[in-house]
C-alpha cells in the first residue's frame, strides 16, 4: 500500500481516525507500506497527533517505515516556469 501525500489531507477527527485505523491495521498484520510526505518527521508527528497528544499513529509509522529525504527541485515549479517562458515566447514577449 502506498499513501501519497500524508498531513496534506484535512485534519478532522474523523481523517485522523481513518489514517490510524489503516496503519494500525497494516501494522498489526506486518504488512508493507510507503508513506510520502512534504513534512519533516517534526511536522508529520504533529500532524499526526491525537486530540490527547498521544503519538499513537507517528510511533507506528516511524517503526514500520525508513524515513528517507529526498531533495531537489519542485518538479511542479520548474514545469511552471517552462510553461511560462513558452507562453512568453508564443506571445512575442
Amino acid at each position: 500500500m502506498v499513501l501519497d501525500d500524508l498531513g496534506a489531507e484535512n485534519s478532522t477527527d474523523w481523517a485522523k481516525e481513518k489514517i490510524y485505523e489503516v496503519i494500525d491495521s497494516r501494522y498489526r498484520d506486518k504488512k508493507p507500506i510507503i508513506i510520502t510526505t512534504n513534512l519533516s518527521l517534526e511536522q508529520l508527528k504533529v500532524k499526526m497527533a491525537g486530540d490527547d497528544g498521544v503519538y499513537r499513529t507517528y510511533d507506528r509509522i516511524i517503526e514500520m517505515c525508513t524515513p528517507l529525504e529526498i531533495k531537489g527541485k519542485a518538479r511542479r515549479v520548474e514545469t511552471a516556469k517552462s510553461k511560462q517562458q513558452l507562453l512568453k515566447e508564443l506571445l512575442g514577449g
